[in-house]
C-alpha cells in the first residue's frame, strides 16, 4: 500500500512542470504553480517586444523572471540577464510566449534536420517573391502567388535566415508541415487553384 502511494506521489510530482536554471550566475528553481502564485500578486508592466503569459496576463519576460527570483530570495537584477534567458525559463515551464510586433504575423518555430528554424509567413512570402519555382514533381506549396516544391521553399528561407540546411537533410512531408503551420496552401498533383 505504501509503495503504491509513493509511486502515485512520484507521478504527481512529475506532472507539475518545474525548472532549475542558472541565469546570470544565479541558480533559480521554480514550479509552474509557484510562478503563477507569485505573479498573481504582480501588476504587469507594458510589453515592449517580448512577452510571457502567466495567469492569462502578459508580462515582459525580464520583469516576470526578476519577480520570481525576488520572491525566491535570489538576487537577480534585470540588467544582469538577457530577455531570451527569461523566455527560455518560462518556455520550459510551458507558459505561452511571443513577440508583440508579430501579433498579426503567423510564425513557427520548428526543428528541421536538428536545427531550430524560426520563420514567419511574411518572410516566406518575401523569399518567394524573388525566387523562381523549380519544376513540381508531386507536392507543392503556394507563396507569393506561385507554386514551389516545399523543400525548395524551406531550404531557401533557411538560407536567407542564415541557417545552413541542405534539402537532403529533411523530408518533403516535414517541409509541407512547416509551411502548412504558417497558413500557406499546400497540395499534391494538379489541384485547382
Amino acid at each position: 500500500m505504501l509503495k503504491a502511494f509513493l509511486v502515485l506521489l512520484a507521478g504527481l510530482a512529475r506532472s507539475v512542470p518545474c525548472v532549475r536554471a542558472t541565469v546570470a550566475g544565479q541558480a533559480i528553481e521554480a514550479c509552474r504553480d509557484e510562478v503563477e502564485r507569485i505573479l498573481a500578486r504582480v501588476e504587469p508592466e507594458p510589453v515592449q517586444t517580448h512577452w510571457v503569459e502567466v495567469g492569462g496576463r502578459r508580462f515582459p519576460p525580464k520583469q516576470a523572471l526578476a519577480e520570481v527570483a525576488r520572491a525566491k530570495g535570489v538576487p537577480l537584477h534585470r540588467l544582469d540577464f538577457q530577455t531570451m534567458s527569461a523566455v527560455a525559463f518560462f518556455r520550459k515551464l510551458g507558459f505561452p510566449h511571443g513577440r508583440a510586433d508579430r501579433e498579426d504575423r503567423p510564425c513557427v518555430r520548428a526543428r528541421v534536420a536538428g536545427r531550430v528554424l524560426e520563420v514567419c509567413r511574411d518572410e516566406v512570402e518575401a523569399v518567394a517573391r524573388h525566387l523562381e519555382p523549380e519544376p513540381i514533381r508531386k507536392h507543392w506549396a503556394e507563396a507569393a502567388g506561385k507554386r514551389f516544391p516545399p523543400k525548395q521553399l524551406v531550404a531557401e528561407v533557411a538560407r536567407a535566415k542564415g541557417v545552413p540546411l541542405s534539402r537532403l537533410e529533411f523530408t518533403t512531408m516535414r517541409a509541407r508541415s512547416l509551411l502548412r503551420r504558417l497558413g500557406l496552401r499546400v497540395g499534391a498533383g494538379e489541384e485547382a487553384r
